[in-house]
């Protein structure tokens, strides 16, 4: 299922609206991940998604340059997007760090408490 989804996405992808982006206007699109901010303004800044640089029509409120957000919006015939919605997120970085840190602690605390022998396969306690 995650494979048939990767390859036959349910939304509509970047790729495609950058390709074509006349023949998906008013169609509204969600870029959620790798979205940097690389020009702030008050009616218009652009965002970078990976390695593309998109153009936003809306007021980035008081978001900065290099900024990671999540942004909702409809398409527009010249390529640009109207923005209906935007999020910070600010803190998805330390959110990742942390997540790390705990994956960690758990495989160390699962790895003092039980051997795992590859022949045959078994997991003991010791």
């Amino acid at each position: 299922m995650c494979l048939y989804s990767h390859f036959y996405p349910p939304e509509l992808t970047v790729g495609e609206y950058l390709d074509n982006p006349a023949a998906y206007r008013g169609r509204e699109i969600t870029l959620a991940q790798h979205v940097k901010i690389s020009e702030p303004g008050r009616t218009r800044f652009e965002v970078d998604y990976k390695g593309n640089r998109i153009t936003i029509l809306g007021d980035s409120g008081k978001l900065t340059n290099g900024e990671l957000v999540m942004l909702y919006g409809s398409i527009r015939d010249d390529g640009s997007i109207d923005l209906i919605e935007i999020k910070s997120r600010r803190l998805r970085p330390m959110k990742i760090h942390v997540s790390t840190v705990a994956a960690i602690f758990i495989a160390i605390i699962v790895l003092r408490r039980y051997r795992i022998r590859t022949r045959p396969l078994r997991v003991e306690e010791i």
